[in-house]
């Protein structure tokens, strides 16, 4: 009965714990495969597993990185200068002309800004800097899954 009762009230924090939105079905999928080798004793397999999506979700933050940079050129070639501040504004403007024509709200450049798909922030930095995802580098040794650009 004790055992019963455990079970239930493990089934409960569950429940709970995906209702409240504290687990989704991608980290349930990590903890079930590493209890899984845990009770098989191939613990040394999980940490050589990346998370599923990681190198994807990095590929698309360069590619948005990579067009923050584009736009940040053109701003230079159109103001004649390497060098000074540039902002989203502007930046949005480059990237999205048609947008841009009709007028930019806070609201709009908002919703146009590009987001990086595993939740890092982009950094703009000065016009001579190339942007930044706050994730950055994660200092292995595979490039494929760094949320940076180096050119």
């Amino acid at each position: 009965m004790k055992r019963k009762l455990i079970i239930i009230g493990a089934v409960i924090v569950i429940v709970g714990a995906f209702a409240l939105g504290y687990v989704d079905r991608e980290q349930l999928g990590i903890w079930a495969e590493y209890v899984v080798l845990l009770g098989k004793h191939e613990v040394g397999k999980i940490s050589a597993k990346k998370p599923v999506g990681n190198i994807e979700q990095a590929r698309i933050c360069r590619e948005n990185l990579a067009r923050i940079q584009a736009a940040k050129r053109k701003i230079a070639e159109s103001r004649g200068t390497t060098v000074g501040a540039v902002t989203w504004e502007e930046v949005i403007a480059v990237m999205y002309p048609e947008k841009a024509r009709r007028g930019l709200t806070p609201a709009l450049v908002q919703e146009l800004m590009p987001r990086c798909p595993a939740g890092g922030t982009y950094e703009l930095g000065n016009i001579q800097d190339l942007p930044r995802c706050s994730i950055g580098s994660n200092n292995n040794t595979d490039p494929n899954d760094d949320h940076l650009i180096r050119h």
